[in-house]
């Protein structure tokens, strides 16, 4: 009888072992669209700001407004720029995209539930829709998230007051 609860005793450890785990570590792998694993956090911090756009390319806004992005880059060439796409697994869909519009920062490729567990365990928050703007500040801290359009200006002058307000 003793081995028999000593066990169940070792499998609930390891259950919630296991659970414990599953919960805190951040599952936030995507991938590049040159098929390395990468996560978001090895993107941001490292004294630049960073922005993150999150698109899809069956997402009319997107097709749109992704020129303000490239804009952005050429205004703020300090900063990190990536393209997250949601169209994953469908990789060509998504380098279609990016032949379309030239783009000239990296991408990463992902799922729409990838992209909403990550925004749920970083920010408490869901994945709307997309176009979904994230940006870190210059220590990799995700000071906010925009849905929809942002203009070019727009993140010009968001960056610039965060600067001014905190060194």
């Amino acid at each position: 009888m003793v081995p028999f609860k000593l066990f169940h005793r070792l499998r609930a450890i390891i259950t919630l072992s296991a659970l414990w785990l599953l919960l805190t570590t951040p599952a936030c792998a995507f991938v590049l669209m040159d098929g390395r694993n990468i996560t978001i956090e090895h993107l941001t911090g490292q004294g630049r700001w960073t922005v993150l756009e999150v698109w899809s390319a069956d997402c009319s806004v997107c097709h749109r407004t992704i020129g303000e992005l490239q804009a952005f880059t050429r205004r703020m060439p300090g900063t990190s720029v990536y393209g997250v796409s949601i169209n994953a697994p469908d990789l060509a869909h998504a380098q279609t995209f990016i032949d379309t519009y030239h783009l000239n920062f990296p991408n990463l490729i992902g799922t729409f539930d990838e992209m909403d567990d990550y925004l749920k365990a970083r920010a408490g928050i869901t994945l709307r829709g997309t176009p979904t703007l994230l940006i870190y500040n210059r220590r990799g801290k995700l000071v906010a998230v925009q849905h929809g359009a942002v203009s070019a200006g727009q993140l010009v002058d968001f960056i610039n007051r965060q600067d001014k307000t905190r060194p």
